[in-house]
């Protein structure tokens, strides 16, 4: 039993850490995504660009929460929920991913990535919870929507306010970096709160080894 609840606290742990860690990178490429499609190519193709980088980001925020479910249900010797998750994808996913590309080009094929995590979270994050880890699904979703609202507060914040400020003209680099660095710093010590207390714990613990190995 002991073995048990110390395999769940650091799952929860890593979980936590890698939901919570992957955002300001996540939100680093919003940030700066537009400014280097100017740079790289020209201001049109940055427009064109934009869009598609919206349902790309969401899944990569979604893959992100189901990592460590999928890599706890390989380590139960479970490898058969990813390959059917997978095999049944092909038969649910391709035919849309098809549609929405003929129909929004560039759009409908980077939404098509943000429907297969959708899928992923119907079948495979339910399975896996529920055959693997035996706990409530919904301890899964409340993690994803700590973290979304914690988004939304800070980065969603940031956003508007330079949307506001700047009106129909781009922001400068520079008040986007300012930005991001405010919002970093409030989502830090936000994701600090909403973490469990074993990762808070090891945070602080890490954090005081630094400062000793400076001083």
């Amino acid at each position: 039993m002991a073995t048990v609840i110390a395999i769940m606290v650091r799952f929860v742990k890593l979980q936590d850490l890698v939901c919570f860690g992957m955002i300001p990178l996540l939100a680093f490429i919003a940030f700066v995504a537009r400014p280097v499609f100017t740079f790289l190519l020209d201001a049109e193709a940055a427009n064109i660009l934009a869009l598609p980088l919206i349902p790309l980001l969401g899944a990569g925020f979604l893959k992100t929460t189901i990592v460590m479910p999928h890599i706890f249900a390989l380590a139960c010797n479970r490898p058969d929920i990813s390959t059917r998750l997978n095999l049944y994808a092909l038969l649910v996913v391709t035919p849309q991913t098809v549609l929405y590309v003929h129909v929004f080009g560039i759009f409908g094929a980077a939404l098509s990535w943000f429907v297969y995590h959708i899928w992923a979270y119907a079948y495979g994050i339910r399975r896996i919870y529920g055959e693997c880890l035996k706990i409530s699904l919904w301890s899964f979703y409340a993690r994803v929507l700590k973290v979304l609202a914690l988004v939304t507060a800070t980065y969603g914040v940031a956003a508007l306010v330079l949307l506001v400020t700047t009106g129909p003209v781009p922001p400068s680099i520079w008040a986007l970096m300012i930005a991001y660095t405010v919002a970093s710093l409030a989502y830090a010590a936000g994701a600090y709160m909403l973490v469990g207390s074993s990762l808070r714990t090891t945070l602080v613990f890490y954090a005081r080894k630094a400062l000793r190995r400076r001083a």
